[in-house]
């Protein structure tokens, strides 16, 4: 199976991980900040 990147990931489709098949229902986008805050 080829590998995709995971921003290719759609909800509905299916993957084929660690022997068994996933079905991607919702999928989240987060964008990174600078890092933490220091005290």
């Amino acid at each position: 199976m080829p590998k995709i990147n995971g921003n290719e990931i759609r909800p509905g489709n299916v993957l084929e991980h660690n022997g068994g098949l996933w079905a991607a229902v919702k999928v989240d986008h987060v964008k990174p900040g600078k890092g933490g805050a220091f005290a």
